[in-house]
């Protein structure tokens, strides 16, 4: 978080989408709904994915629901948008993690490379052949 207003009291930190942190913003009926503290962070997140802010806002402090024939949008909590935020900093880590194992091992195969991976643990001296860098962080 920034600091700000301390608002919504609860989760900042942690894994979050360019510090588009939630706080709570206003009351619809007696439910509290969020709003990002940040818009800075959230515009620079929103560049970074390459899309329109919205886009952006949209998913972390809302949803879209179908109710019969009509299409009702739902404001998160605070929580809720919390929740919403580290999902997609959890999905946007695995997937530059699998970005970088795969290129570090195509790095590492390529037949003008004379590197290797070992690990020498506890259990004994292990080479790691298939997927050697992914291997080498679970270890």
């Amino acid at each position: 978080g920034d600091g700000g207003d301390g608002g919504g009291g609860e989760g900042e930190g942690g894994g979050n989408a360019g510090g588009a942190t939630p706080r709570a913003a206003a009351h619809e009926g007696d439910a509290e709904v969020a709003e990002v503290v940040d818009e800075e962070a959230l515009e620079a997140a929103a560049a970074a994915f390459g899309c329109e802010v919205e886009e952006l806002r949209f998913p972390l402090l809302s949803k879209n629901m179908q109710v019969m024939h009509e299409t009702i949008v739902q404001q998160f909590t605070v929580k809720a948008a919390q929740q919403s935020r580290d999902a997609l900093s959890k999905i946007v880590f695995a997937a530059l993690f699998d970005l970088v194992v795969e290129h570090i091992n195509t790095v590492s195969r390529s037949p003008v490379s004379s590197h290797s991976i070992g690990i020498l643990d506890i259990f004994g001296f292990e080479m790691l052949k298939v997927n050697s860098f992914e291997q080498l962080c679970i270890n």
